[in-house]
């Protein structure tokens, strides 16, 4: 039995209006059509066809499901169930179709779309009670019947287009594309197209269908005029062949633009124009023309040429932008003397090409050209040197009046008699030019050190002028070459150097320089000189370069400074001997010398002895000064009402000063004048500090008195009644006498203890030889200017006082 195929048959019945109806004839019928066929043990049900966009009551029956295994359960009195799946059931989409599992009734569950669906595929099976399938899965489709329910639809509903007039004669760049969504191949689905109307209606626009397609072109029988109308709306209908027809419309914005098919032309009918010689970069003519087509767009805008008549270049032509004219140029100078005419002929034509509806044109047919006659005007050519840079020779320090060279300038319109020459730029005025003949004369010797010379070149400016109106320059150079001569010795590049004694190093670079060049410099022959100063005892020159040498310490030498006498000599001989001067001092990490040590002050023995001896000799003078009578009648001290007052001039920034720079400006104090003096002003001794012109005016009438004049007073009125009156004054006039000459003296003494030790001059800088060292003895207190020779004029008792102190000091070993 389980070899034994049953035999299966399935009636399907279609169109089920109500369920629980039997089908009708009409589906019956269909009924057979639909047998089953036989195929490898499975049975394909033929298609079942349901109509899209039903709209009767859902859910509807389409089809019963049967087989003979149904039968079999009747006998035996079992339940068989019949089952669906596949697409619109349990696959997408689902829930379409279901199955009564009693009676296999198959059910729709609302109505179908062909465009979203055209067909489904569906698997049914029969099972007994227990699950168990007694048959083999059958299968059959459901086909969507297409109705004409879309209207065809364009791609592009609205288009807006812009196109050149000339593209107006035949096809038109512009296509229209219509679809439809019923069933392809079919009324429904195919479209016409057409124009529904046009506006403007010239030229008429039509379509032309692409066989096999959709879609068509605009085409026209005529040509677009920008100048008539610029702007066109078509409207264009899509119609299908279904029942009913349904359509669609679309609407095309044409928008026309302006084509070249307008020429320029200039507005007259030749020109003419002119201008200077040699002038150039000058705008000589401008020309217009007309032009139909629309301003300021390329089939506007004018493209000027020059055809003839510029083979030299001379000539430019631009385009105005604004207005379109021709703006002729010379760019290059022309010369009147080789043309005085120039005939040029100059076309126009436009930025785009020129063409017409049906074709484009030749270009001639675009263009117009027009004859300019363009006169030169004869000017003053401007003179011109045969060469712009001369180069001369000449050996400084030579002798004056020697022509150097001759310049010559040349000029089509000026004879060379009448050309003349001047002389531009001489910075160190060393040269003259002859005004007529262009020569060049030396008028100073030339020195090729200086700093008018740059490379041993001197350079001069000389102008050529000619006689014309106004009369014209030419500018040439000369450059003078200067050969050297051994005129400068050299030199040392510093006179000054340091030697670090806290340092290995023993030894420094003495560099030389000569303003000249070779042959006339380096190398350098060096020589170290002795004078007498032991100067070889403690330096030696060692290994030398071409323009140094290597001085070397010999032994250790006290930190100062030391003179090194050297002898130097150039290439060819030239000879200078020349100081350095080297410091020995303490350098540190630095490299540098340290700081000097500060300035200190001190007496020595002689001057502590000199004191003692000062302060005796003014105990000695005030205790003789006491002895003296004081019966004398004395006069009241006179000052002179017309002397400058006391003024003293103090120093805040003087560094290691002494006590000496206060006492040296101590205050004159005023000294006692008799009425009866008769004393000459000229007497008074210079440290007096009194003017003596001033009191050869004013006479002998209260002048005040020197120290020494009030003392010789005093001895000489020693019998006078008021002699004990005067003793006070005149011991007050001898101390202040002794206190001033106790003070300079003791100054004098004090700076010649001044302790130099480390102390050395810096030179920064020498400006020539320099000068040489003064003697020491020059500080000596002895060169004062204080003279003592008043002393020898005193009478008996200061004679007497002065011999007593002269014995002790001999004693001591003392000199004043």
């Amino acid at each position: 039995m389980a070899k034994i195929v049953p035999v299966l048959l399935l009636f399907t019945l279609a169109s089920v209006f109500a369920e629980g109806d039997w089908p009708s004839s009409a589906e019956l019928n269909r009924e057979k059509r639909e047998l089953l066929r036989r195929s490898k043990r499975r049975w394909v049900l033929t298609t079942i066809e349901l109509t899209e966009g039903d709209t009767g009551k859902f859910p509807k029956c389409v089809s019963r499901l049967f087989n003979d295994k149904e039968s079999y359960c009747i006998e035996k009195n079992l339940k068989c169930r019949y089952t669906i799946s596949g697409e619109g059931v349990n696959e997408f989409p689902r829930g379409i179709f279901f199955v009564n599992e009693t009676d296999g009734r198959v059910y729709v569950t609302k109505s179908l779309d062909r465009e979203e669906r055209e067909t489904y595929h569906i698997n049914f099976n029969i099972y007994d009670i227990t699950n168990n399938r007694m048959d083999d899965q059958l299968s059959f489709d459901v086909e969507v019947k297409d109705l004409n329910d879309n209207a065809p639809k364009f791609i592009l509903p609205v288009q807006n287009v812009s196109m050149k007039e000339i593209e107006g004669q035949g096809k038109l760049p512009i296509t229209v594309d219509a679809r439809d969504e019923d069933k392809i191949y079919t009324d429904n689905s195919r479209i016409k197209l057409t124009v529904l109307s046009q506006t403007p209606a010239f030229p008429l626009i039509q379509l032309k269908e692409i066989e096999g397609t959709n879609v068509a072109r605009l085409t026209t029988n005529g040509c677009f005029d920008y100048k008539k109308d610029k702007y066109y709306k078509v409207l264009i209908m899509a119609t299908d062949h279904g029942t009913p027809q349904l359509s669609s419309t679309a609407v095309i914005h044409i928008n026309i633009q302006d084509s070249n098919n307008n020429a320029p032309v200039f507005t007259k009918e030749q020109y003419q124009a002119e201008v200077d010689e040699i002038v150039s970069d000058v705008v000589i003519l401008k020309m217009a023309v007309n032009d139909a087509d629309t301003p300021h767009t390329p089939a506007w805008n004018a493209v000027y040429k020059i055809l003839q008549g510029n083979e030299e270049g001379n000539y430019q032509i631009e385009t105005d932008p604004n207005t379109n004219e021709g703006i002729l140029k010379v760019i290059k100078g022309k010369d009147y003397e080789k043309n005085a005419l120039n005939n040029l002929l100059i076309a126009v034509e436009n930025e785009e090409p020129f063409a017409v509806c049906g074709g484009t044109s030749k270009s001639e047919a675009g263009r117009s050209t027009v004859a300019v006659a363009v006169m030169v005007r004869n000017l003053n050519d401007p003179p011109f040197f045969k060469s712009s840079v001369m180069s001369v020779h000449h050996i400084e320090e030579s002798e004056t009046r020697k022509i150097l060279g001759k310049v010559e300038a040349n000029d089509d319109e000026t004879p060379p008699n009448m050309m003349r020459y001047k002389l531009a730029e001489d910075p160190a005025n060393w040269v003259s030019v002859n005004e007529q003949t262009g020569e060049i004369t030396a008028v100073k010797k030339m020195d090729r050190e200086s700093p008018y010379v740059n490379n041993s070149i001197y350079t001069v400016v000389i102008h050529g002028i000619d006689n014309g109106k106004p009369p014209l320059t030419a500018t040439g150079t000369v450059n003078i070459h200067l050969a050297d001569i051994n005129d400068h010795t050299p030199y040392l590049s510093s006179k000054n150097l340091h030697l670090c004694t806290d340092s290995d190093d023993n030894s420094v670079i003495v560099v030389a320089k000569d303003q000249d060049i070779e042959p006339y410099a380096g190398p350098f022959t060096f020589e170290l000189l002795d004078k007498g100063k032991g100067v070889q005892e403690n330096w030696k020159l060692g290994p030398s370069n071409e323009n140094g040498v290597t001085l070397v310490r010999l032994k250790q030498l006290a930190n100062g400074i030391y003179t090194v006498p050297l002898r130097i000599e150039d290439k060819q001989g030239l000879v200078i001997e020349e100081d350095l001067y080297v410091q020995l001092c303490d350098c540190g990490k630095e490299k540098v010398c340290k700081a000097l040590k500060r300035q200190t002050s001190g007496l020595g023995g002689a001057a502590i002895g000199l004191v003692i001896a000062g302060v005796l000799l003014f105990i000695l003078l005030l205790a003789l000064c006491l002895m003296c009578e004081c019966k004398e009648k004395f006069y009241p001290i006179q000052i002179d009402p017309r002397g400058e007052g006391n003024q003293t001039l103090i120093k805040y920034n003087e560094e290691g000063g002494t006590f000496c720079q206060a006492g040296q400006t101590a205050l004159f104090t005023p000294v006692i004048v008799p009425q009866h003096s008769a004393n000459p002003v000229s007497s008074l001794p210079p440290w007096s500090g009194f003017r003596t012109d001033e009191y050869d005016s004013l006479g002998t009438i209260g002048h005040t008195m020197s120290p020494l004049q009030s003392h010789q007073s005093m001895w000489s009125s020693h019998t006078h009644t008021k002699e004990g009156t005067m003793k006070y004054y005149r011991s007050k006039s001898m101390r202040t006498a002794m206190e001033r000459e106790l003070t300079m003296r003791l100054c004098n003494l004090a700076e010649k203890e001044i302790d130099y030790q480390g102390y050395g001059p810096r030179i920064y800088t020498y400006e020539g030889q320099g000068s040489q060292p003064h003697s020491l003895d020059q500080l000596s207190m002895f060169n004062s200017n204080h003279s003592l020779h008043f002393m020898a004029d005193l009478d008996s008792k200061f004679n007497t006082l002065g011999e007593i102190c002269q014995q002790t000091m001999q004693e001591k070993g003392l000199k004043l």
